[in-house]
């Protein structure tokens, strides 16, 4: 796969090669359009004529569509022979549809200004002014010939032809003064999306560490609160003057925080290493049925109730990890939502995949709050550990989706787990 620079290099290539190319078939068509328009002054065209502006424009139509296919960059070497080539037909087919044509009006010679201008913009300023001076030896001597072979010549035709020929080499300096300063402007913007690049990454690093620092601050505090209620519990136990009944209460403290530490840790390892999904193919109804079962335990003791909407699609998933996220995700709904309420689950198949969505009869969540929802460690909740919606979104993630806040209001808080249709996963690859 090309990287997005070459990528542009070559549309741009393609672009400009295409756009000399039609220049060419333009001037051309004008030209003899303009021959046909006064045929009666510069006579019909021979066929040695039609011949030449048949091959011209057969070679300008061969540029443009290898232009139009061509899917990378040619080397340096032939690219410069295709330009020269392109250059020396354009201008020795001018010459001759000059020199075979009718009458003592020389217009085809300016079928050669797009060549004077492509080799202005692609070559240095030397030798493209010196295809500009050739070019105007040639119109000189197109002239010159006529008046030999048609005496007497008249020195208006030179004078035209030596003016015509001026025109070129100052469109030569000039396009070839505009080309240079667009390769040095090309240059400068080059070093400076390459230094905000560099820019770019130094605050990506210094993000990187900010974050990790937050995230051990968060670990450290989440940590600390259990240790030192399990510290402060043991120490109390142990001592002396102590009845049974204050005794068994203490140990009771101690198992509790051992526990939520237990579970902290747990949930951080599930966030910290989310394995590659092991996708299969599986429905929204199963799946949403099945989180639903799982979550009825938790629901049922906090007085809420849960509805599984009628959810219809399938796609390709790890069925444990879309659990773990799905129940994650209904948990914290459940958890969010007041005593005798409900929460919603519910799927559907998208154009780009699946969504399945878990939806609660609670609160809105506050601006302040939806900033930081997805923060690891960030809980509102007493007893919580913060890590519910990063381990689903985590999930997500490593199928190619997504977890969003799509729905928040006062009675209608809505996450929804967005699925791609499929994942790629490397043969062969585990966990």
């Amino acid at each position: 796969m090309m990287h997005p620079d070459p990528i542009r290099r070559l549309e741009a290539y393609r672009q400009r090669g295409m756009a000399f190319a039609v220049m060419n078939l333009v001037v051309l068509a004008a030209v003899f359009a303009f021959h046909l328009a006064y045929v009666e002054l510069l006579g019909p065209p021979r066929m040695v004529l039609l011949g030449i502006l048949f091959a011209l424009f057969a070679v300008q139509l061969v540029i443009l569509f290898w232009h139009q296919m061509i899917d990378r960059m040619p080397d340096p070497r032939t690219d410069r022979s295709i330009t020269l080539a392109s250059i020396a037909v354009t201008i020795a087919g001018a010459f001759f549809a000059s020199l075979f044509g009718e009458g003592e009006d020389h217009h085809y010679h300016v079928v050669m200004l797009p060549a004077i201008v492509l080799a202005a913009f692609r070559f240095r300023r030397v030798f493209a002014f010196s295809i500009a001076a050739a070019s105007s030896v040639l119109m000189y001597y197109d002239v010159w010939k006529w008046a030999t072979d048609h005496p007497p010549g008249e020195a208006t035709e030179f004078f035209e032809v030596g003016t015509l020929g001026l025109l070129f080499l100052v469109v030569s300096l000039v396009v070839s003064m505009l080309a240079d300063d667009l390769s040095r402007r090309s240059a400068e913007l080059g070093d400076t999306i390459a230094e905000l690049e560099r820019t770019r990454d130094s605050l990506v690093a210094q993000e990187k560490l900010a974050a990790i620092g937050r995230l051990s601050s968060a670990i450290a505090h989440e940590i600390r609160n259990p240790v030192a209620m399990i510290h402060s519990s043991l120490a109390a136990a142990t001592r002396g003057g102590l009845d049974e009944e204050t005794r068994a209460q203490m140990f009771r403290v101690a198992t509790e925080e051992s526990a939520r530490l237990e579970r902290l840790t747990s949930d951080f390892l599930s966030y910290a290493h989310t394995r590659k999904p092991q996708p299969v193919r599986g429905g929204a109804a199963e799946t949403l049925a099945v989180v639903a079962e799982l979550v009825s335990a938790s629901a049922a003791e906090a007085g809420v109730a849960v509805d599984v909407a009628r959810s219809t699609g399938e796609g390709e998933f790890d069925p444990f990890m879309l659990h773990q996220a799905l129940l994650n995700l209904a948990l914290n709904a459940v958890g969010s939502t007041p005593r005798g309420r409900s929460v919603h689950l519910g799927g559907s198949a998208t154009p780009g995949g699946l969504q399945l969505w878990v939806r609660n009869e609670g609160p809105a969540i506050a601006p302040e709050v939806e900033a930081r929802i997805f923060e690891p460690f960030f809980t509102t909740r007493s007893g919580g550990t913060g890590l519910g919606l990063a381990i689903a979104r985590g999930i997500a993630q490593a199928h190619g989706g997504d977890v969003a806040l799509t729905h928040n209001r006062d009675g209608a808080v809505q996450f929804t787990l967005s699925l791609p249709a499929r994942i790629a996963v490397p043969a062969g690859e585990t966990a």
